[in-house]
């Protein structure tokens, strides 16, 4: 409970697109918290770096289809990543 606590803590510090993952960390295992954990201990490059590495490994299988909340959550994830580069962009 304290690995989930901590994660918790440190999800305030970073974008709203990881927002929803405590909700997901319940019904981890140890390992896969761990690894959670250290994922979010990287650096934003290292962070995209291992995102595209599982994200062209893990081909989708039989999982049916996405909820509304599913699709509700990659709409904010996509909007809260859009926002992310409109902020850094510089003024024309």
């Amino acid at each position: 409970m304290a690995a989930l606590t901590s994660t918790a803590t440190k999800l305030n510090k970073i974008p709203f697109a990881l927002s929803c993952l405590p909700r997901y960390l319940s019904s981890m295992t140890a390992v896969a918290k761990h690894y959670v954990e250290e994922f979010l201990r990287l650096d934003r490059a290292e962070q995209e770096a291992v995102y595209q590495a599982i994200a062209r490994t893990v081909v989708p299988d039989n999982y049916g289809p996405l909820s509304d909340d599913d699709l509700t959550a990659i709409a904010a994830q996509t909007f809260a990543l859009l926002d992310e580069e409109e902020s850094r962009a510089e003024a024309r």
